[in-house]
């Protein structure tokens, strides 16, 4: 099969064609998503709201996908939401907005208002810091 995508560039070692939606992983197809709705929808846009990014792709990748994110948001705002701890350790302090409901009411809370956050930081990463409850909103 002739690559059809981009004829002057040779297809990766290996490979005899394109590849299809049904031969890659739900979290290949989801990071494309991603990256498409970065690149073009920030452009379009004031405000890009993603449940849970990370869902679906590998863990590793978690580092990669707040840079495509974070270069989102230097034309549109971005609102991603996650319950997963370790997503949270790419972020900056001040990235990381925190809902909690009190007395039935939702508060939100910057992790950067946490007295004495960045001597936090130097033993512990964002997630842990949730998780041991220090920057409130109930994990």
């Amino acid at each position: 099969m002739k690559n059809q995508l981009r004829p002057d560039r040779p297809l990766e070692h290996g490979l005899q064609g394109g590849l299809n939606p049904d031969s890659v992983s739900d979290g290949t197809i989801r990071l494309i998503a991603l990256m498409v709705i970065a690149h073009w929808t920030s452009t379009q846009a004031t405000l890009i709201a993603i449940e849970e990014p990370e869902n679906g792709v590998h863990p590793h990748l978690a580092g990669h996908l707040v840079g495509i994110l974070r270069k989102a948001s230097e034309t549109c705002q971005i609102l991603a939401t996650t319950h997963d701890p370790s997503f949270l350790n790419h972020l900056d302090a001040t990235e990381l907005i925190l809902s909690d409901k009190v007395n039935g009411a939702t508060r939100m809370s910057c992790a950067n208002s946490v007295k004495n956050i960045e001597e936090f930081r130097q033993h512990f990463e964002l997630g842990d810091l949730w998780m041991q409850g220090v920057l409130g909103a109930t994990p």
